[in-house]
């Protein structure tokens, strides 16, 4: 619109100055680069926005990007998302420079870390040139779930950069976004929760005063006791009623009926085109362009149906780089003039949309238009799902369906529309969403197919009991001829959640038969070879694991994208078969295409197992980054069964760098996993407990970590060597307390089973085992031999702690044998590895035992490198090699600004000026 705008009335503000103190306190804090986020939870016309806004402009150089949740478009995949995109590039053209992801908007399989990593980028571009950044995003309730996920996944990585992030909400949160908004909210040190109640009566008499009423006391008291104290109903009824009828009112009052009747009232003082540019505004939603509304309102220039209808606080315009946008003052505003179009007017102002709009809105708008069953509507939108669903976009295939649903007549085919809908969104996660479906879907006529489904629902709700008893109804209950899909899906489940208990012989039948006969392009399939194939390499038969995956290219690279989850199996079982190199190449693979925006089954997993290979490989920066972004990731999905990997696999760095408080809160999640599930995540957390004893000396803890291995049914059948730590550190357990017999035969065991396997790893564990377990009986000359054959076996492998430990004992054992000398020299291999590893316990022994024979190392970090941290370690060397700060930012998930902190400190801590001094500083240093 090119007209000049008429000048309107300063908006009224009164009060809430303990909340503006409050923001102000966080805005302080991002400031200084330490970003906060707010979220500021509130009744429907408390204030939140008028709040929000008012503190911000009353702040000076601050850029502010602003986003909406919209009830119509919460399966809208980074609707959100892409409203910040664009707010930020209305401030900056440049800010979207060279971020793929969210120029061309997000796809809708996008993987949510993939576009967190590429927001964090945006919001860190904007700060060079300001104080501090303002991210706004209101009625986050309302946020589409890749959206949610991408700001969850931003804001857990904000570290020093200088962003306030306002997050407004209903009172019930963010309850429909899944448990990690809840844990952030409620635990995270840059969460702020701030509750926003209603105007007490002193503050609702300024409000009066400013609008130019004066209200009796008694008559304030009413309207506090009518409104609740919400700005926006004080409003309105100052608007339509004098003092008297604020004093006549019955105390009865219903706020939200009387409300939409206020409302509708005050539309009806509207000029015709003003009404009509309201209307269609609330037909297209809570937002939409000014031209598409009036488009649908029939008006050529809308500029004076605007001017008018912001005057009367129905709506607010935007500019924005794709045009004006118009919204609601209110959602109460849009929902009462949406609700008081007739129904025969709204059908048409739908369909009219439709026309106007095309594409997948129109799908929606003739839906919102029918009145009834509409075979072509349904059959057009069952089309979009199963296009959707093709592309991946199981979300979008789901709300069509749903949609199709409500517009097919009741009976069969509307039964499998919603059956449909319901086993789309548990194939995609949605925990949440489908949760909400499940009693609908309980409603339906008995069938495998949907027992299967109710079954899969109770595994992703970590219900595996109610998902065990499902499963197996389905299964009696299916026809072979008839229901053979149902049958396997209900095997595959069968085969998960026992092989998640530990009745391994019995989940190893049930994947079997789900595999027998299977095409390979099931929904399933990729699923069932995955589980299928961990017995397999579990009870040596690795040959046979690898076998389940023979179609895949050898070259990580090459693997199909859909065969993404497989291609993560394939890493873990190289990872157990010793072959380090190759598992880090797919696991590394699977990581890059997770960051590159590809969504797959098993999100935590590949990083999780990642970090363990890297623990193996002596690279405990990058295992114990991948770790915690494995943790993250299960969090913000709720994947609670992912969070007994997760956090198992990544409480050994923090454990064998003495981290302790790091290393016990990783290793009691995992308990606690374990304690819903047991089985499997029994096993992974019972490693974890024992390396934590190890580190910590404690024998005892350790041991109680095996107890709870030794817990899970046929523990002895799939007890693998290599792929899990509870064994060798029972074995050391046992021999420390002193019980050499039970360690003598714990490690007879061990060690046949891993020359079988030719699991060489686990033979150096032995060899350090057998060593100390002689050296204990007394028999120097013997584990001086064990230990020294050993350590020429390792030295071919990398596996540098565990080559250490074997260095330690040895040099140890020589000392007592009055070989100084050879003793030194072996003590001071140990400790060169455990200085470079940063693992202090270990390197703490490994000093008093030179200092006890006359030779001293000093405590330190990498003395080339000396005082940074593992953070300001990990982003110098990646800088040295190259890399631009944004190009380290989405390798380590931080956000660019973090990445400039970290550097600033590496070079003041080394002395340096600039990256190339820094690459020449680093030049030459070897990983250990």
């Amino acid at each position: 619109m090119d007209h000049q705008r008429r000048s309107r009335p300063a908006r009224v503000f009164v009060g809430r100055l303990p909340e503006q103190a409050e923001l102000m306190a966080a805005l302080t804090a991002a400031r200084g680069g330490e970003p906060r986020v707010v979220i500021l939870q509130g009744e429907a016309g408390i204030g939140k926005s008028s709040l929000v806004f008012k503190f911000l402009g009353d702040q000076q150089g601050i850029p502010v990007i602003t986003a909406s949740g919209d009830t119509a478009e919460t399966a809208l995949p980074y609707g959100v998302i892409r409203q910040l995109a664009g707010g930020a590039t209305a401030i900056s053209s440049s800010a979207i420079a060279g971020l793929g992801l969210l120029a061309e908007g997000p796809r809708a399989d996008t993987d949510p870390l993939a576009a967190g990593v590429e927001f964090l980028s945006l919001i860190s571009s904007l700060q060079q040139k300001a104080q501090a950044v303002a991210v706004v995003v209101e009625d986050l309730q309302w946020v589409d779930l890749q959206s949610a996920r991408a700001l969850l996944f931003a804001c857990r990585r904000l570290g020093a950069d200088h962003v306030l992030m306002i997050l407004t909400c209903r009172p019930e949160g963010t309850s429909g976004l899944g448990e990690g908004w809840a844990r952030f909210v409620a635990g995270d040190r840059r969460a702020v929760p701030l509750m926003l109640n209603g105007l007490d009566v002193e503050e609702l008499g300024s409000l009066c005063r400013e609008l130019g009423r004066r209200l009796s006391p008694r008559a304030l008291q009413r309207l506090a006791a009518h409104t609740g104290g919400s700005p926006l109903l004080a409003r309105a009824l100052l608007a339509e009623l004098n003092d008297e009828g604020l004093r006549i009112a019955d105390g009865t009052f219903r706020v939200p009926r009387s409300l939409t009747d206020l409302i509708v009232a005050r539309l009806a003082t509207l000029s015709g085109t003003a009404r009509d540019l309201v209307v269609a505004a609330s037909v297209l939603g809570d937002h939409c362009a000014l031209a598409d509304a009036a488009s649908l309102a029939g008006l050529e220039d809308p500029a004076a149906a605007l001017d008018e209808a912001e005057l009367k606080d129905f709506l607010l315009e935007q500019r924005t780089y794709l045009g004006p946008v118009i919204s609601f003052a209110h959602p109460l505003v849009r929902d009462a003039v949406y609700g008081d179009v007739g129904v025969e007017l709204r059908s048409r102002l739908h369909l009219r949309a439709a026309a106007i709009l095309g594409g997948q809105e129109a799908l929606a708008h003739r839906a919102a238009a029918a009145v009834g069953p509409d075979p072509s509507l349904a059959s057009d939108l069952s089309a979009a799902a199963v296009m959707a669903a093709a592309a991946g976009k199981l979300l979008v295939a789901a709300r069509y369906l749903q949609q199709a649903a409500t517009v097919t007549t009741r009976g069969p085919d509307r039964d499998e529309r919603v059956l449909s809908a319901f086993e789309l969104l548990v194939r995609a996660a949605d925990s949440a969403a489908a949760a909400t479906a499940r009693p609908l879907i309980e409603q339906l006529p008995p069938t495998a197919r949907r027992d299967v489904a109710l079954g899969q629902l109770a595994l992703l709700s970590a219900r595996p009991l109610d998902a065990q008893t499902l499963l197996r109804t389905a299964w009696d209950a299916h026809d072979p001829a008839t229901e053979a899909s149902a049958g396997k899906e209900a095997a595959f489940g069968l085969g998960m959640v026992l092989g998640m208990s530990g009745s391994f012989t019995e989940a190893t039948m049930w994947l079997d038969r789900a595999l027998s006969h299977a095409a390979g392009s099931e929904p399933w399939y990729d699923g069932a070879r995955c589980v299928r194939a961990i017995p397999f390499v579990l009870s040596g038969a690795a040959s046979q694991a690898f076998n389940l995956f023979r179609d895949l290219p050898q070259r990580a690279a090459m693997v199909p994208a859909p065969h993404t989850d497989a291609l993560t199996y394939r890493g873990i079982i190289r990872l157990w078969t010793d072959d380090l190199q190759a598992a880090a190449d797919d696991l590394g693979e699977v990581a890059s295409r997770i960051s590159g925006g590809l969504q797959v089954r098993f999100p935590s997993q590949p990083l999780a197992f990642l970090a363990e290979t890297e623990f193996r490989r002596g690279r405990w920066d990058d295992s114990h980054s991948h770790g915690e972004l494995a943790v993250s990731l299960a969090r913000d999905a709720d994947r609670d069964y992912d969070l007994a990997f997760a956090h198992s696999l990544t409480a050994p760095v923090p454990a064998c760098r003495g981290d302790w408080v790091i290393a016990v809160g990783h290793v009691e999640a995992a308990e606690a996993a374990a304690r819903t599930f047991g089985g499997f995540a029994a096993i992974f957390a019972a490693s974890a407990r024992g390396i934590l004893g190890f580190a910590r000396a404690d024998p005892a803890e350790t041991l109680r970590g095996a107890a709870l291995a030794l817990s899970v049914p046929e523990i002895d059948s799939y007890d693998d060597p290599i792929a899990f730590w509870w064994r060798p550190m029972q074995v050391w357990a046992l021999i420390r307390s002193g019980r050499l017999s039970e360690a003598e035969d714990n490690l007879t065991t061990f060690q046949s089973r891993a020359v079988d396997r030719g699991e060489r790893s686990a033979l150096i564990h032995a060899t350090w085992l057998q060593g100390l377990l002689a050296m204990s009986r007394g028999d120097l000359d013997h584990a001086d031999q064990v230990m020294r054959d050993g350590r020429n076996t390792s030295d071919d492998l990398s596996f540098p702690f565990y080559s250490a430990l074997l260095d330690l004992e040895h040099g140890r054992c020589l000392s007592r044998l009055r070989r100084r000398r050879d003793a030194i020299d072996a003590l001071q291999a140990a400790h060169e590895t455990f200085t470079a590893l940063a693992a202090h316990p270990f390197r703490q022994t490994s000093e008093s035992a030179l200092a006890a024979l006359g030779s001293r190392r000093h405590s330190g970090g990498d003395p080339s490198l000396p005082g940074l941290t593992t953070q300001e370690l990990r982003v110098a060397r990646l800088v040295a090699s190259g890399m631009s700060n944004r190009e380290v930012a989405t390798q380590l998930y931080l956000s660019p600004k973090t990445v400039e902190y970290h550097l600033a400190h590496a070079f003041t801590k080394l002395g340096l000026n600039d990256r190339h001094q820094l690459a020449a500083r680093i030049r030459g240093l070897e990983d250990p």
